[in-house]
C-alpha cells in the first residue's frame, strides 16, 4: 500500500477506536495509530478537521493530499478504503503497523510468524 497513508487518531479504552482498528486489521489495511491524549499537535489537527469524537481516520495519497476522513466506527468507509488501496485481508498480525508514543516517535510493528 505505498500510494496511500492511513492514520487512525484514537484514544485508549475507546470502544469505537478498538472496533475501527479491528476492522482495519481484518481487511489487511496498513495504518499508523496515534494516541490523541498523548499528542497535542495531533489533537489540534483532528479539531482543525472539525472532529471532536474519536476515532478519526485520515487517508492521504502519496503527495500528502487528503483523500478521505471521518470520525467514529464506519465499517462501510473502512471497506471503501480497503477497496481503494487493494488491501489483502487477514494480515499475520493484528494492530497498527506503527504507533506513535508520547514523544512523537514512531514504532513499527513487524508481522509475527506463524505460531508453533
Amino acid at each position: 500500500m505505498p500510494d496511500y497513508k492511513i492514520t487512525e487518531f484514537a484514544k485508549p479504552n475507546c470502544m469505537p477506536c478498538q472496533m475501527t482498528s479491528s476492522q482495519m486489521d481484518k481487511l489487511g489495511l496498513e495504518y499508523t495509530q496515534i494516541n490523541l491524549p498523548a499528542d497535542p499537535p495531533a489533537l489540534e489537527r483532528v479539531k482543525a478537521l472539525g472532529y471532536f469524537q474519536a476515532p478519526v481516520v485520515l487517508v492521504e495519497d502519496a503527495e500528502g493530499n487528503v483523500v478521505d476522513h471521518w470520525s467514529g466506527f464506519k465499517p462501510d468507509k473502512i471497506q471503501e478504503i480497503a477497496d481503494l488501496v487493494g488491501a489483502a485481508p487477514s494480515r499475520a498480525t493484528s494492530g497498527p503497523t506503527s504507533t506513535v508514543d508520547t514523544a512523537g516517535h514512531a514504532h513499527v510493528t513487524e508481522p509475527a510468524g506463524p505460531s508453533l
